[in-house]
């Protein structure tokens, strides 16, 4: 004990040691406990806090920690070193809060927790406090402001506050801090963010009143002078900010009226006229028997017509409403007005900003609320732009369709109909579509979108397959808007409708019909080539073929002659061209399908000669539509051709023998005829071979190209054996079609 207590020459490591060498760590470690605590009792200060600082280094996460840490600062304190004891008392609340290590370690111990924080925040409040009391000492003794006391005592209070908000005395404690700030220390802002804090905690106590009414005026020595439209600065809006509590937690206060009042004038006189509508509100609402309120509502009403917060306008509107200076009918009514308006000028805002579900749903209060009001088909009209434009399909749809059927008389009212029909065949709900466009033809028949409303029900009706309302609707169209432009569109698509229903006299006959009225329509070609088409459907073949020769004459006269190349002629127009030849090669090909293989070896010849030449022409032909460079026609032919081959080949071997052969007879006739069939089998494979060949040259890997690939299967499967998989359409990234002119068909050695 000596050793450390009447030798300063010994440090409290030395001691320690000492210790440590008689009794071990632990033994050493309570003595020196004891040896700190005896220096302590002697006011040997600076040797107790370098006891106290060892006894932490030993053992920092131990319980006893806080405890040393508090000593330490009360040696800091008791030598009159208000820096080193800040800086100690810092250390004691931020090591052993709740979030240091210490905690961590410690957090089996609920009690040594709570101890931790009571010990940190008792030291640091006295500390405050002391600081406070030392500082107020020191100025009342050399009469002579001392700022670094006043300054520390600050600090030590803010960091109270900030260590311990939930401090039971917190509110006390940081009115102590406002008023050295505001007093002492003439940092107004600051002050005054303290004060206005003191009054917005909760409950109300004894500070409040006067933390507020400090805080205002604190505050107030910041603004500036209002002298015209200004910018509103923090300060302005922190005073307005501690009026308005003041107002709340006082309101009996007499004076209140006029302070509220001053207030809200500031506001008005700097442009801030939201600011000043609710001082003036508050007047008008909690005060309306005041000699005030009539002034405030006059003021409220000039704000609103200045302001251009449109919601809050709206919002005071009917706040004003409900108060006693505007009870009056035509004040209600004045009001209503401006509400409307200001509900409208907010949709407008939120559309602005692409917040369409919010400014459709302004809009629309317009109608539910104000429904007489003259604006209300308008703002449904606006809604439902607005809703569309956001993709909301149906809200829209619906609000089109309320204004309608709400506002039948008013100048929107055909539009949106037509508008609502116009989206649902957009998402392609075309039955509903189809029911729109008719109510605007019934509903409104003098409007402009009634000739298109009606060619729109009638198309749609068509997609859906109902053939007779499409047909009416187009026969009306005929009709009343016979003049327009498109009625020959929809003449055709009678033919069309027809075609459908698999009517293939009358459907010829329109596509006949309406080739012959417009000679010069791009699309004659294709309704020649459709008329031949069902003509040959229906099974009057001359018929057909005068069609398609009309049609091949009429591609003639677009400048190009079927079979020829890629040069002249529109897409459509050679795609149908090549059709049309196609068909052509399908009469002579029905021809030659006809003629069946049998009879003696003499007339057997002249049957398959008649049938040889009949194949040759409808090659000829298909060769032609390889060369129109129709992707898919083309392919076809190519099929075809070695179909005809094929199908050459399975009518000889399917041929009967004659019956009047011997046996031995016979056997040479099956002989014979085979030799001439695998002959032209040969021919087939070689077709097929090398429309495959061609067909993937031209990049064109179509439904016609997998049969082609089939077949080569089915004769060659040594060569050709089935594919794994079978892929349909042209390849990504495959080139366009360009077939060089097929002059034969022939195996490559």
């Amino acid at each position: 004990m000596e050793l450390f207590t009447e030798d300063d020459t010994k440090s409290a490591q030395d001691a320690f040691e000492f210790l440590a060498q008689i009794g071990g760590k632990e033994y050493s470690q309570k003595i020196l406990v004891r040896l700190a605590d005896t220096v302590f009792d002697q006011t040997r200060y600076e040797r107790a806090a370098e006891a106290y600082r060892l006894l932490i280094t030993l053992d920092p996460n131990g319980p006893d920690a806080p405890d040393h840490q508090k000593r330490v600062v009360e040696c800091q304190q008791l030598l009159g070193d208000d820096t080193r004891a800040v800086a100690e008392m810092r250390k004691l609340a931020t090591d052993y809060g709740s979030r240091g290590p210490w905690a961590a370690a410690n957090k089996d111990r609920p009690k040594a927790l709570a101890h931790a924080r009571q010990i940190a925040e008792e030291q640091i409040r006295s500390l405050a406090k002391t600081l406070h009391a030392a500082a107020q000492a020191s100025e009342k003794q050399n009469k002579v402001l001392d700022k670094g006391r006043y300054t520390r005592a600050a600090e030590a209070y803010e960091f109270y506050l900030t260590t311990f908000p939930d401090a039971s005395d917190a509110v006390e404690l940081r009115y102590f801090r406002a008023d050295i700030l505001y007093f002492k220390l003439g940092r107004m802002a600051d002050a005054g963010n303290e004060y206005l804090a003191v009054g917005k905690s909760k409950p109300p106590g004894q500070y409040h009143k006067d933390a507020i009414l400090q805080a205002m005026t604190a505050f107030e020595k910041l603004r500036k002078p209002a002298s015209g439209k200004r910018e509103i600065n923090d300060s302005d809006r922190k005073f307005a900010e501690a009026a308005d509590l003041y107002a709340t937690l006082f309101p009996k206060d007499k004076d209140i009226v006029t302070v509220i009042y001053k207030n809200g004038q500031f506001f008005f006189d700097t442009g801030d006229y939201d600011e000043a509508i609710k001082r003036f509100g508050l007047i008008v609402e909690g005060h309306p028997d005041d000699p005030n309120a009539g002034p405030a509502g006059d003021r409220i009403l000039e704000s609103l017509a200045k302001g251009k917060d449109f919601e809050n306008i709206e919002h005071w509107a009917r706040r004003l409403k409900k108060t006693k200076p505007f009870a009056a009918k035509s004040e209600q009514e004045r009001l209503d007005r401006m509400i409307v308006v200001a509900v409208m000028k907010s949709g407008e805002k939120y559309a602005a900003q692409g917040k369409f579900v919010e400014a459709a749903g302004f809009f629309m209060r317009v109608p539910h609320e104000y429904p007489t009001d003259p604006r209300a088909p308008q703002a449904l009209h606006n809604a439902a732009t607005i809703l569309e434009k956001g993709r909301h399909p149906q809200e829209a749809v619906s609000a089109y369709k309320e204004l309608a059927d709400k506002y039948p008389k008013a100048p929107e009212a055909p539009e949106a109909l037509f508008t609502a029909a116009h989206i649902e065949e957009s998402v392609a709900s075309y039955d509903r579509a189809a029911f729109l466009y008719e109510q605007v033809v019934t509903r409104f028949p003098q409007s402009k979108h009634a000739a298109e409303a009606l060619r729109n029900a009638g198309i749609l009706r068509q997609t859906l397959g109902e053939n007779e309302n499409t047909i009416q609707h187009f026969a009306d169209y005929a009709r009343r808007f016979k003049d327009r432009g498109d009625s020959k569109e929809l003449a055709f698509q009678v033919a069309v409708i027809r075609e459908r229903q698999q009517d293939w006299k009358s459907a010829a006959q329109s596509f006949e019909e309406y080739a012959r009225t417009h000679p010069g329509d791009g699309r004659n070609i294709e309704a020649s080539t459709r008329a031949g088409d069902a003509y040959l459907k229906a099974g009057n073949d001359a018929k057909a073929k005068e069609a398609l020769a009309r049609a091949l004459a009429a591609s003639a006269g677009h400048g190009r002659k079927p079979g020829a190349g890629a040069s002249g002629g529109d897409g459509d127009s050679r795609t149908w061209a090549a059709h049309a030849r196609y068909l052509q090669g399908e009469l002579v090909f029905r021809d030659y399908d006809k003629i069946k293989i049998a009879g003696k070896p003499k007339q057997l010849a002249r049957v398959l000669d008649e049938k040889a030449k009949l194949l040759e022409q409808a090659k000829q032909i298909y060769l032609d539509v390889v060369a129109t460079q129709s992707p898919e026609w083309a392919t076809a032919a190519l099929l075809r051709i070695g179909q005809g081959y094929e199908a050459f080949a399975a009518a000889m071997r399917r041929a009967p023998v004659p019956k009047d052969l011997n046996a031995s007879e016979a056997q040479v006739y099956r002989d014979e005829l085979e030799k001439l069939t695998v002959v032209i089998e040969d021919k087939a494979i070689d077709a097929y071979k090398s429309g495959y060949g061609k067909a993937l040259d031209i990049g064109v890997y179509n439904k016609h190209t997998q049969d082609i690939r089939r077949a080569l299967t089915r004769l060659d499967e040594g060569h050709y054996p089935k594919e794994l998989e079978v892929r349909a359409g042209l390849r990504a990234g495959e080139p366009p079609l360009r077939i060089s002119k097929l002059e034969e068909v022939r195996r490559d050695r």
